[in-house]
């Protein structure tokens, strides 16, 4: 396990930081109070767990809360994020003595898992010193369903010591109960990401760069959160919008900033100009921004008309379109979208949203919005009931989270 870290490393270094949390020897954390443990994976847990944790903290100043993660730039996003009171560690690897020995050091009275993050001796370490588990922003997708089913046992055992599950959707907790986790234990709560709101801070910084860039005259469309294997198709689709919109600007941002060396390549191999965003001073004349930083995207939404939501032209299963949403652009995405179905097809149903599995017909949906801005915002403001109508979901999960430690 430490040499696969190792080999990790070689993308980003902070793999390499604190190893001895990844075998429970996690900080012997203090000030005596009632502690809440929450668990992130990466960026995008991390980002929906911030403001859950961050409220908790305000409305109950009294509770000492501490937050694990398993990739260097889950930590990096929220020690950015988070007061330097809470505490950010490693999770160690799911195994028996490693996570009795982190429980020990931590002492928590609660433990919040974020989305679908299920680690069975965790669990079970926390059962066993009756410690409720929760699931906040619980889903489950019918692939991810799947997987769990041929280990059923394990599975059916694990959701059994689970105190509650708060699914984003029916169907989310459908599978949870279908996979063994008791009905009274599961309730429908809606989803975090719908109670994100911009922030002053990034209508600044869009508004600030979009002048700073030179954009503001341009077309420009975004595609975020991209994946090997999209990237070429991407590409050809900026190819075609220059025939008709020579000005136009692609700013691809990879779900993976390590990967922008071989992504330049392929740029260059499409005979496309090319400026990486760290390099960036002044005007871009550049046909393609490569974004090569992490933790922007949010406000990097902002200068698009269009936006392209990546891991959906493979089988991935797509990322969330609802940042895109609030800035109310129109939003283009594969048809590989189980991670986010719920969620894709209320937009879809909206008109916000269009889906095809053939890059070409997006490629000709990019074309019409860009060159008829009326139709894109027309579409986009399809969005707001859809986000207006889902929200409340944070007030629902702090309450519930409340009631267990009542308080």
């Amino acid at each position: 396990m430490t040499a696969r870290l190792l080999v990790k490393s070689r993308e980003h270094r902070g793999y390499r930081s604190h190893l001895g949390e990844r075998f429970g020897w996690a900080p012997t954390l203090g000030s005596g109070n009632r502690r809440v443990h929450f668990h992130c994976v990466s960026v995008g847990e991390s980002l929906a767990a911030i403001p859950l944790i961050e409220n908790l903290a305000q409305q109950s100043p009294q509770l000492a809360i501490s937050v694990s993660v398993t990739t260097p730039t889950g930590r990096d996003r929220l020690q950015e994020r988070l007061p330097n009171a809470i505490e950010i560690v490693w999770l160690p690897f799911d195994l028996p003595d490693a996570m009795a020995r982190f429980l020990q050091r931590l002492q928590p009275e609660l433990v919040v898992l974020i989305e679908t993050e299920l680690w069975p001796n965790l669990v079970h370490q926390c059962y066993q010193r009756q410690v409720p588990v929760v699931v906040v922003n619980a889903r489950m997708s019918s692939r991810s369903a799947r997987g769990y089913r041929r280990v059923a046992r394990l599975a059916e055992s694990m959701l059994a010591e689970v105190s509650l599950v708060m699914a984003q959707f029916p169907a989310d907790a459908s599978r949870f109960v279908d996979l063994g986790c008791p009905p009274s234990r599961v309730q429908v709560t809606g989803s975090l990401k719908f109670d994100s709101a911009l922030s002053d801070e990034q209508r600044r910084k869009r508004d600030e760069v979009l002048n700073e860039w030179g954009l503001a005259d341009r077309k420009v469309w975004i595609a975020a959160s991209t994946h090997e294997g999209e990237e070429e198709a991407l590409l050809q689709m900026h190819q075609q919008l220059l025939q008709q919109q020579p000005n136009a600007c692609l700013i691809l941002v990879p779900r993976h900033p390590h990967r922008c060396a071989d992504i330049r390549q392929l740029v260059e191999q499409q005979q496309l100009t090319c400026q990486q965003r760290s390099q960036i001073d002044g005007p871009v004349s550049a046909q393609v921004i490569l974004v090569d930083t992490i933790g922007e995207l949010g406000w990097l939404y902002g200068l698009a008309q269009v936006a392209f939501v990546g891991g959906s032209l493979i089988p991935h299963g797509g990322h969330n379109p609802i940042e895109a949403a609030l800035w109310q652009i129109p939003v283009l995405t594969g048809a590989h979208t189980h991670n986010f179905d719920e969620v894709t097809q209320q937009l879809a149903g909206a008109g916000a949203l269009y889906q095809a599995e053939d890059p070409q017909a997006l490629s000709g949906q990019l074309n019409q919005w860009l060159a008829q801005p009326d139709q894109a915002a027309q579409a986009a403001s399809t969005a707001l009931p859809v986000l207006q109508r889902n929200r409340g979901s944070l007030n629902r999960q702090l309450e519930a989270i409340g009631r267990l430690l009542g308080i």
